[in-house]
């Protein structure tokens, strides 16, 4: 009983003891010590007080306070992307109010979806596992119904009643035809969007490397105006050709100027008789300006503004996690431009929704203020009022975020993938000065990547030496410049054929009217010619020469004709 009960507690000591171990363990794992309270208490300086109120303690919690606020702070300097961020949003407000020029070249190159030697070489994605399946059971439905089609003709063959059923308006392969064109449309697409390696390269050396997108352009903010010029070429060793369209935008004047020479083609397909040759126009250029009324409700230099603003603001409701800032030591671009600095901001699909979100909600903040202002111009029965009134309501049902999200839905759920890539370059003083964009966008289903690499240089020296400055000044003039070549009135152009257009269709109507009248009122019909001595025109002519019915008359000819007869 003795060793019963000793044994007894010796068993409750050696539970204390091992409580007591596992939770020193745990502290000393958690970095808690139990002699700091000790090593506090020794301190001459805090006999006297609690320990939170000794000056010491409360220096300590004003450093860890600072120290936290630092490591968070976008004015410290020690979070480098949101000082990349605000560089570039500066860069960014300033160049956008600052006259300018740039010429810019953009290329495309294709590459295979799977890399070479990546593990997933030789596996097909998930959309093209579904997508095989999806066209099993299209052929398992395609042989179901065709043996149904056939017992159903079989049957009703076997049973026909004409006094009860009616086949006429009903085909037992209507639905089998259906299903079998659609099958065979999503297996041609897969098949023809999903190129080999080899279709790629080919692409690649006989199409993508002798193509270049050109354009230069003029951008005034003064005058709220734009103004450029794409050239679309190509050149091969053996073919050479180059389409190029002048453009300008003029949101003050809210006209909108371009050359029609690349699209008269067009036009004459359409209207031929309205394209004129370029030889006959009076001017190189056709300039086109919205109605009045339009302008008063719908002011495009007021859209201008709201559109410019909302630049801006989006970046800054970016994560900063999103810029970067880069080492150009290696970057030939770089050198080449003669950038100080550079800036990359990178846009996934989930945040160029996002940036889309907020464009389109600060620019509908920025047109509410404007009608707001002017409740004489835009009473409550307008229906732009009503439209933005809409518009808002909607802005309020979701953020911008969720537009990114959207994005990245549309991506999961469709084969294809988008990334872009910007890269701003600036001088010593932060001033863009140069800027290059890679998109790529692709999936499985293409079973390739398409890069489209775009680089712009913003130097006036650039602009004048540019093959296209030529064909600028033509259209527009000298940059920067209020002079600028007579355009053909566009506005005049399309009344004139509009007013064609009506008097034809009048004329249409009236006809249509005159018919109508005919069969209401019973006009008499043309009654037959009856007449016996009445004889055809064309005679036909069994022998003889042609030409003695001209020289010899009519009564010549019957007379040989009777006599012949007769004999």
């Amino acid at each position: 009983m003795k060793i019963k009960s000793a044994f007894h507690g010796v068993s409750q000591t050696s539970h204390k003891y091992t409580l007591i171990l596992l939770s020193s363990s745990v502290l000393t794992l958690i970095g808690c010590h139990s002699t700091s309270t000790t090593q506090f208490a020794s301190n001459p300086a805090l006999k006297n007080g609690p320990l939170i109120s000794s000056a010491d303690y409360q220096k300590n919690i004003q450093r860890n306070q600072q120290s936290y606020q630092n490591q968070f702070s976008s004015q410290s300097g020690i979070n480098n992307d949101e000082v990349a961020k605000s560089a570039l949003i500066k860069a960014i407000t300033q160049h956008l109010t600052t006259p300018h020029v740039a010429v810019s070249q953009s290329r495309v190159h294709d590459s295979p979806f799977i890399n070479k030697g990546s593990i997933d070489e030789g596996y097909q994605s998930a959309y093209e596992t579904v997508l095989d399946i999806a066209i099993q059971e299209a052929y398992e439905a395609e042989n179901l119904l065709e043996s149904e089609a056939y017992a159903l003709e079989d049957e009703s063959s076997e049973d026909y009643n004409p006094n009860e059923y009616n086949y006429e308006d009903y085909d037992p392969y209507g639905e089998y035809e259906e299903d079998t064109d659609y099958q065979q449309l999503m297996d041609t697409l897969y098949k023809w969007y999903n190129r080999t390696p080899a279709q790629i390269e080919a692409s690649n050396y006989y199409f993508n490397q002798n193509m270049r997108l050109n354009k230069i352009s003029e951008f005034d903010p003064n005058n709220k105006k734009v103004s450029m010029v794409y050239s679309y070429d190509f050149a091969s060793p053996t073919t050479y050709y180059s389409i190029q369209l002048p453009l300008a935008l003029d949101f003050n004047r809210a006209e909108l100027t371009l050359d029609p020479s690349a699209l008269l083609p067009m036009v004459a397909l359409i209207l031929p008789e309205h394209a004129p040759l370029p030889e006959e126009l009076e001017a190189t250029t056709v300039a086109f300006k919205l109605p009045e009324q339009v302008v008063e409700q719908v002011p495009p230099k007021v859209i201008y503004d709201a559109f410019i603003s909302a630049i801006s603001y989006s970046l800054s409701e970016l994560e900063p996690a999103n810029f970067t800032a880069l080492d150009i030591s290696r970057d030939d671009y770089a050198k080449e431009v003669g950038a100080h600095s550079a800036v990359k901001l990178n846009l996934d699909s989930k945040q160029t929704g996002k940036l889309l979100g907020v464009i389109l909600k600060h620019m509908s903040n920025t047109l509410q203020e404007h009608v707001d202002l002017r409740p004489d111009l835009y009473p409550n029965s307008s229906p732009i009022k009503f439209a933005l009134e809409n518009w808002q309501q909607t802005n309020k049902k979701f953020q911008s975020g969720d537009m990114g999200s959207l994005f990245q839905l549309i991506e999961a759920v469709t084969p294809l993938s988008f990334n872009q890539s910007n890269y701003y370059y600036f001088d010593g003083r932060g001033k863009l000065i140069a800027s290059q964009s890679s998109t790529l966008a692709g999936g499985d289903f293409m079973g390739a990547t398409k890069t489209l690499l775009s680089q712009t240089i913003y130097d006036e020296r650039s602009f004048k030496d540019h093959p296209l400055s030529e064909v600028y000044q033509q259209s527009f003039g000298q940059p920067f410049t209020q002079q600028k070549p007579a355009s053909v009135d566009g506005n005049a152009w399309m009344k004139k054929t509009q007013d064609r257009k009506d008097k034809l269709n009048q004329a249409y109507a009236a006809r249509s009217e005159y018919d109508s009248e005919d069969a209401l009122y019973g006009s008499a019909p043309q009654e037959p010619i009856e007449d016996e001595e009445y004889r055809p025109s064309i005679r036909i002519i069994d022998y003889g020469n042609v030409n003695d019915y001209d020289k010899e008359g009519e009564a010549g000819y019957e007379y040989k004709y009777e006599r012949k007869n007769a004999e």
